[in-house]
């Protein structure tokens, strides 16, 4: 059984009117006696002050009551702890407030001691004697020649330009410049800078063998060079492609001097002279051409007040260059109105009415061969050329294929 004071008896003694106040909080005190103040009350009954009756059961708080008191506890206890720092600082207030002068005062004193070093230091060779130099005039003057004028005391600085007017080991220009007065101090230099022309500019040239000629030519001319081609036959370079350049690559192409680009025009085929053929047969056309190492390639047959027979026309023209081997194709006249002869049929035909077949059309039996076939024995079964082939100059005689079943 869980109990609670439920009042407080009062006990009537004499009370003095003292207030005691507490060492932390600086609240009043209740009212005492003076019996008990000094220590010497009487003991009092338990019973005669309290009277207890039964405690209720306590109340669960939420957790924003929770959290506020326990808000207002830290918040009493930084109060606490603020008031008695704010008491002592008080009380040593006169102390410190020196230490921080005299802190602050010695370091504006190191500052100044350390800038007046550091100014010093920088500006003292400035404040000691000097020497004066001028600079003489050198622009112009190669460099042996200006190695004469130059006072040792300068300390030369020369840097290098491309020039397309002036000479390599020229002076371009000088700094300072020509009539300058320069001051000489001591453990002090005096530069004397110098830009000398390296000649004209130039490029590197690039490893153009083996590329194509388009590709290189665009990349060139896209760069400003000035360019001309040239070109030779290669075994082994192809058609078309790079096969030198002048300067070489790796060398030196001043600006405006040209590169020469050498192409290939692949392998070197020996060319002959193409015989005139005009108004040869084909006999006589086969002849010119086998002895300058060329061949007849198409013959074509056209009728014209060419007497028939003769050549009319040629592929290549008469006396122009080709290469050996070559075939000229020619056109052979049939004269005027000339009805075209074609080989006869021999089919069927013994040998001795094939003869004649062929005699009317101005031919003659070339080869008599013998093949197995269910034809009738001793006739025609095959010939060549074939029946109704056109009658050349060429085509003089036919072979015969006779069945022997």
């Amino acid at each position: 059984m869980k109990y609670r004071i439920t009042s407080v008896k009062q006990i009537r003694r004499p009370l003095t009117k003292r207030v005691f106040k507490c060492r932390r909080c600086r609240l009043p005190r209740p009212f005492v006696s003076v019996e008990h103040v000094r220590g010497t009350a009487e003991r009092i009954s338990f019973d005669t002050l309290f009277e207890i009756g039964e405690l209720e059961a306590p109340k669960r708080l939420s957790v924003s009551e929770r959290l506020r008191r326990k808000t207002a506890s830290f918040i009493l206890s930084v109060k606490k702890l603020i008031k008695k720092a704010f008491s002592r600082s008080q009380l040593n207030a006169p102390t410190r407030i020196w230490l921080y002068v005299g802190g602050l005062v010695s370091a504006v004193l190191v500052f100044i001691l350390s800038a007046a070093v550091c100014l010093l230091s920088l500006f003292s060779p400035f404040l000691s004697s000097y020497q004066r130099l001028t600079a003489p005039s050198l622009v112009g003057m190669s460099v042996s020649e200006a190695q004469a004028l130059i006072d040792p005391r300068f300390e030369v600085a020369i840097s290098y330009k491309s020039s397309n007017d002036a000479k390599a080991g020229v002076i371009l220009s000088q700094f300072p410049e020509a009539g300058t007065e320069r001051k000489l101090y001591k453990n002090k230099v005096c530069v004397l800078s110098l830009t000398i022309s390296s000649g004209k500019g130039f490029r590197v040239v690039e490893d153009l063998k083996g590329q194509d000629q388009r590709d290189a030519l665009l990349s060139l001319r896209n760069k400003g060079i000035a360019l001309s081609t040239v070109y030779e036959y290669s075994n082994n370079a192809a058609a078309g492609t790079v096969i030198s350049t002048s300067p070489a690559a790796g060398e030196r192409l001043f600006d405006g001097d040209r590169l020469i680009i050498t192409v290939s025009r692949g392998k070197r085929v020996s060319t002959v002279s193409v015989p005139d053929l005009y108004l040869l047969n084909e006999a006589q056309a086969l002849s010119a051409l086998k002895s300058k190492g060329l061949n007849i390639g198409k013959v074509k047959y056209e009728t014209s007040d060419v007497p028939a027979g003769k050549i009319i026309a040629q592929s290549a023209p008469a006396y122009s260059r080709s290469s050996k081997g070559a075939t000229v194709d020619i056109t052979v006249s049939l004269g005027k109105a000339y009805v075209q002869r074609t080989v006869p049929d021999l089919f069927g035909l013994t040998v001795e009415d094939a003869e004649r077949e062929l005699a009317r059309h101005g031919l003659v039996i070339g080869g008599i061969y013998t093949v197995s076939s269910a034809a009738s024995t001793e006739t025609v079964v095959s010939q060549s050329p074939m029946a109704g082939t056109p009658i050349t100059s060429q085509i003089t005689s036919v072979d015969v294929y006779i069945s022997t079943n």
